[in-house]
């Protein structure tokens, strides 16, 4: 099988030429993939030169055509061999896929959307509510470095995550508060989807969407806690010579669009890489009071060395500020080479997916992250710019974001 790629009008065009069978599926299902991570949500199919293809290649077809649906996207398949379009119409496909002769339409863009431009970035900003803040609070002892022990002994908040609430910190899912104890670790919450990592057990990342009348309700140590609504919904990409945005100047760029001191935000990114840490054993776990010592640290937390989890989707909730001042100061840390931006942020990780176009409504967009049920990992992400030896930052593609002013 051969596979060419070509570029013309703003849609990816495959040229596939040989037999499109099991031995093959994986290959063109990446190079699919490979098409939308780098943009294209137009995708075309040239099978003129396909022989056969097997069952294996029609689920990669169908499978894909169902992604970029969902992303708003499309594909199709314009040109193909007389033996291909009778298995897909025998298959049902051809109803599924724009077969020969259909030329796809360009994107329609809303004209109502601000543009929106930062470093290494550029993209298009919606108003949602432009009144709508986030009213929050620090529960526990959320501030300075992080003490373990603080957290074991914290009496632990009850709080119901609806859509219009938002979390941050250590906390966990369960039914009392001995239960949740000694499952303690990183947590984020936004749109009605909760998800946490427990700092002990099988260390598997556990989640909880609300549906219907049920809310999700967790319980809370250490966390930032809020109210409210998203003012506006940024559309970001990758822009000229860069290969990816840090978070950084994606958060400045968050931080000017808001025109405010300090805001909370939810985003689905797609990921170049990510760097941060995760709690490997329960707080109250003897032996606490070594966590920053070496080599305990290694039993206690988990850090990325270097940058991992490329090509996925997260999920990430967070408070950034302008400076260290205010409320926030004990809450966030810097972030980015020069440490201008303050920041704490969780991200869950999630196999990719398309972020897709158009309006987007948060918890619609997120449900879709836990058909799957596989959560790859959850993290704190960190700023690591060690000269010679830092993993430096979390990078992105491209994403949405929703985010308000914040009140605390």
């Amino acid at each position: 099988m051969e596979i060419i790629r070509q570029i013309q009008d703003g849609a990816a065009t495959l040229t596939l030429r040989g037999r499109l069978d099991a031995a093959w599926s994986n290959p063109v299902a990446d190079a699919l993939q490979k098409a939308v991570r780098d943009g294209f949500l137009d995708v075309r199919l040239d099978l003129t030169a396909v022989s056969y293809i097997s069952s294996a290649g029609i689920r990669v077809l169908l499978s894909q055509w169902k992604e970029l649906r969902r992303a708003q996207g499309r594909l199709s398949i314009p040109h193909l061999s007389a033996e291909v379009e009778k298995v897909l119409r025998l298959a049902g496909l051809g109803a599924l896929l724009e077969v020969a002769g259909v030329t796809p339409q360009p994107f329609a863009r809303d004209t109502s959307l601000q543009a929106w431009r930062g470093k290494d970035f550029t993209g298009e900003i919606e108003n949602l509510a432009p009144a709508a803040r986030w009213r929050g609070r620090i529960a526990g002892h959320a501030a300075g470095p992080l003490n373990l022990a603080q957290i074991a002994a914290a009496k632990l908040e009850t709080v119901k995550l609806s859509p219009s609430t938002m979390a941050l910190g250590f906390g966990a899912l369960g039914t009392s508060d001995a239960d949740c104890a000694m499952r303690l670790g990183e947590l984020l919450a936004a749109g009605g989807s909760t998800v946490y990592l427990p700092a002990s057990g099988d260390h598997q990342p556990d989640f909880d969407v609300a549906e219907g009348s049920l809310i999700p309700e967790a319980r809370l140590a250490e966390a930032f806690i809020a109210e409210g609504a998203f003012a506006k919904m940024a559309r970001f990409e990758v822009a000229g010579q860069a290969t990816a945005v840090a978070l950084s100047d994606l958060l400045a760029g968050l931080l000017t669009a808001a025109d405010a001191p300090q805001i909370a935000f939810a985003a689905v990114v797609e990921c170049a890489a990510l760097v941060g840490a995760c709690l490997r054993r329960a707080p109250n776990a003897p032996g606490s009071e070594k966590l920053f010592e070496f080599p305990a640290v290694r039993e206690w937390l988990s850090f990325t060395a270097e940058s991992a989890y490329q090509n996925t989707v997260a999920m990430l909730v967070g408070v950034t500020a302008r400076d260290g001042s205010g409320a926030l100061a004990n809450f966030t840390r810097p972030c980015g080479p020069t440490g201008r931006t303050r920041a704490h942020v969780h991200a869950a990780v999630f196999p990719y997916r398309p972020v897709r176009h158009g309006h987007l409504d948060l918890p619609q967009t997120l449900a879709p992250l836990f058909e799957s049920r596989r959560i790859l990992g959850v993290l704190h992400l960190l700023s690591d710019h060690r000269p010679d030896l830092g993993a430096g930052e979390s990078r992105f593609y491209r994403g949405a974001c929703w985010f308000s002013p914040l009140d605390l």
